[in-house]
């Protein structure tokens, strides 16, 4: 009982509502309807048509009607029109007609064209061979548009004219209305459409356009007429027709053009094999493999293209042979095309046919099996790395370094175990190389177990070739199976054991490489250990040494006697290290002759990474570079980094760098404003880097914080001493991207909150500093784009301070 009260009272309120917006839209319509009837502007007017367009009824329809012939408001007036669903608005159109000339008659042509009112035809029909050219045109597009059999008879039975855009919009307009009729399924008055274009014009596109209606609207005879054109000697008719053949999917389609295909030219060929190729249709596969031997180069490309989209397993030994008896496009082709194969069982086909195949094809059997990534050959590819044939084997061991898995390192680990020769062992272990790093670095381990038994318990022959296999490997039993074998009393276990410890990858293994390293004379294996030493420490990804690590290896090296091969070896890895205890370690050696060019380099591109932070020393070690007299390329390197060092001069380049500080949600100019523990002091643990020296020439003093941290929306903090003889005013020259802080002795003495570029000295300010050190810190902001800095300080009058300095230690 309530339900039902509730639901009469829900639906009185909806009626009731309803009448009310429906009142409202009434209201509205005639007030624009007065307006166009009163003395408003036409401006006014216009805006009312607007409205009329939204909300016009047939109601507004003799308002505007009234407008259809006014030369300012007409336009206005039939856009209202032409979107109304009265028919009474057609009418007024239609009415309008003949009280209009020139570009308003065109534009009540238009309107009635976009209502499609078929009952305008005759009207507009009339109006086809009108003397003004616009009026004859817009008749003729507007009967396109509207369409019919009553539309197409008009344009049909229209005389000729003698303006070209006449008929050219008549050709036109009966080509839209045959393809409408096409569309909408009467193929019998479509085709006699595009009939009677086709047989009563000369111009070749609008023929060529006809050609290919008359085709999709012949049926079964429209095959015959696209395959009778292909084949012709007509290359316009030739060319719709094979348009029509790349958008016609049918069976019957794709078995027409296959027939085609020993019948036509070379380039309608190639054209075919690739329409073939897109449809994938297998059903001619033999027909596209026929013409793989054809004796035009460019079809035979092309077929043996198209068996790789088409084929399957019965075309994969063609292709094999295809490549194995071919040289270049066609090798490469045929390569492809057998990775390409995706239909039916192609893996096991390839498999099948390797046993039977003469050796060439063999290999490109083999070739294939590995490149297409299908694991289900693993276990063949394991039985034919065992076949006495030695192309069969390596073809097989290469394919099963590209297949092969973790789950496979054990059958390959046999395979070297169980190799009858040096070229088996050798193929085998490669293979098994390959596969237990990728097993390393994607599984995370490579089976090492298993490789450290079989160096423990194999015959000297299969030990000597699984032992360097570990020195890829970053895995406990790796490593204990080289240090046994260290120790092994057969020689050359041993001595392969130490070339894989040279040869390691394994951080892990550099004590042992640094006791190599050191062992005195008679030790054949020194200059690789130390070759070893310098790789683990300085080129190797994973290794991830400190710099105070580097410098003590490399000192307990350089304390040992080393002939002049193994120095170069040392100042191959020292150059590599900013840092002044690498330079205060190689600068000795800039006084022997034998290793002076490698030294000379060595101490410049270490003083050209600390000259920042270290200016003092690495002009000291440049002077004695160029002292030395080394080479005219040492030369210009070091005077470069002198003469960088003297432009940086006035700028605080040693700068230690924390961060980035980041805070979810918080942007640069918010995180301007929150203390992160550089700046409070409450947190000991901060860590703190050094910033390497900018080496814009430009701008020789300025910092990139991007460089070195990198990112967007985040804030650094940068710390240095700064001495001073005596106390003294000074001006400090700032340039930040993009906000800065500064503290002074622990005050904070400028605070910038800005999104900007860098420019050098934007930001001055008046400082006192003491006599002594005087600890200098900034905040950087960093919104987008660039993160840099450069800071001065100058004297009063802007003349350079000669006596201050900057230092990471102050003492």
């Amino acid at each position: 009982m309530n339900r039902c009260f509730f639901s009469r009272t829900a639906l009185s309120v909806l009626i009731l509502f309803s009448a009310i917006i429906t009142r409202a839209a009434d209201a509205n319509e005639q007030d624009q309807i007065a307006i166009l009837q009163s003395t408003a502007s036409t401006r006014d007017k216009d805006a009312a048509c607007m409205q009329l367009k939204r909300i016009g009824t047939e109601q507004s329809v003799p308002a505007l009607a009234a407008l259809l012939t006014d030369e300012q408001l007409s336009r206005s007036a039939r856009y209202a029109l032409e979107s109304m669903q009265s028919s009474a608005a057609g009418e007024a159109l239609l009415a309008a007609l003949p009280k209009t000339s020139g570009l308003l008659k065109v534009g009540i042509i238009n309107s009635l064209a976009v209502r499609k009112d078929e009952a305008a035809v005759e009207a507009i029909s009339g109006l086809l061979a009108d003397a003004n050219e616009q009026i004859a045109v817009a008749a003729s597009e507007a009967l396109g548009k509207i369409g019919g059999a009553k539309s197409l008879a008009a344009l049909e039975s229209a005389p000729a004219s003698s303006a070209n855009a006449v008929n050219d919009a008549r050709l036109d307009a009966r080509l839209m209305i045959a393809n409408q009729m096409l569309t909408q399924g009467d193929d019998a008055g479509a085709r006699k459409a595009f009939q009677g274009i086709y047989d009563g014009q000369k111009n070749e596109s609008l023929r060529d356009a006809a050609f290919r209606g008359l085709i999709l609207s012949s049926g079964q005879d429209g095959i015959q007429l696209m395959t009778d054109a292909i084949s012709s000697d007509d290359l316009a008719r030739q060319g719709a027709a094979l348009q029509v053949a790349s958008t016609l999917k049918s069976d019957a389609v794709t078995r027409a053009l296959a027939d085609l295909l020993p019948k036509t030219q070379a380039a309608v060929q190639i054209a075919l094999l690739r329409f073939l190729a897109q449809r994938g249709d297998a059903s001619v596969l033999q027909s596209v493999a026929t013409l793989a031997d054809s004796s035009d180069a460019s079809v035979r490309l092309a077929a043996i293209t198209a068996l790789g989209d088409l084929g399957d397993g019965t075309v994969a030994l063609l292709l094999a042979r295809k490549a194995a008896g071919s040289i270049g496009a066609d090798r490469a082709a045929a390569r492809q095309s057998l990775l390409d194969l995706r239909h039916g069982s192609v893996t096991h086909t390839l498999v099948g046919a390797v046993a039977d195949a003469d050796s060439k094809v063999r290999l490109e059997l083999l070739r294939a099996i590995g490149n297409r990534g299908d694991m289900s050959a693993v276990p063949d590819l394991i039985g034919f790395a065992r076949n006495d044939d030695d192309s069969i084997r390596a073809a097989s061991c290469q394919a099963l370094a590209s297949l092969a898995g973790v789950a496979q390192i054990p059958n390959l680990i046999q395979l070297v175990v169980d190799a009858k020769s040096d070229d088996a062992r050798n193929e085998a272990a490669e293979a098994l190389g390959v596969v237990s790093q990728r097993a390393q670095a994607t599984a995370g381990h490579a089976a090492a177990s298993a490789l450290a038994a079989a160096i423990q318990n194999s015959p000297v022959e299969a030990r000597v070739t699984l032992l360097p296999i570990c020195a890829g490997l970053n895995e406990p039993a790796a490593r204990d199976a080289v240090r046994a074998a260290m120790k092994d009393s057969e020689p050359r276990v041993r001595d392969a054991a130490i070339r894989a410890a040279c040869d390691t990858h394994d951080p892990e293994m550099l004590p042992d490489l640094i006791q190599l390293a050191r062992e005195g004379d008679g030790n054949k294996f020194r200059p690789q250990a130390i070759g070893g030493c310098v790789r683990l420490m300085t080129q190797e990804e994973k290794a991830n040494f400190s710099t105070d690590e580097k410098i003590r290896v490399f000192k307990q090296i350089a304390d040992s006697h080393l002939d002049a091969a193994e120095e170069r070896m040392i100042l191959s890895g020292l150059a590599g290290i900013a840092d002044e205890r690498a330079m205060a370690l190689a600068l000795p050696l800039v006084d022997d002759a034998a290793v002076r060019p490698e030294a000379a380099r060595a101490v410049t591109q270490i003083a050209g990474a600390i000259c920042g932070s270290n200016q003092e020393e690495a002009s000291a070690a440049l002077k004695k570079v160029l002292a030395a007299a080394p080479d005219e390329d040492a030369q210009k390197a070091a005077n470069a980094i002198l003469q960088r060092i003297h432009e940086m001069s006035t700028y605080i380049t040693a700068w230690q760098v924390s961060g980035p500080y980041v805070e979810a949600g918080k942007n640069y100019s918010a995180l301007f404003d929150i203390a992160f523990p550089p700046e409070t002091g409450a947190d000991n643990s901060v860590k703190w880097q050094t910033l390497p020296v900018g080496t814009d020439p430009a701008i020789p003093g300025k910092l990139d914080l991007l460089k070195f941290l990198g990112g967007e929306q985040r804030v650094a903090y940068v710390r240095t001493w700064i001495y001073s003889p005596d106390e003294r005013k000074a001006l400090l020259e700032l340039g930040s991207d993009d906000g800065n802080k500064v503290w002074l002795n622990g005050e904070l003495i400028h605070a910038n909150n800005a999104s900007r570029g860098f420019q050098a000295g934007s930001d001055k300010v008046d400082v006192t500093l003491k006599k002594g050190w005087n600890p200098l810190l900034l905040k950087i902001t960093q919104n987008t784009l660039g993160w840099e800095f450069s800071v001065r300080f100058v004297g009063m009058d802007g003349a350079a301070l000669s006596d201050i300095r900057a230092s990471l230690n102050p003492s």
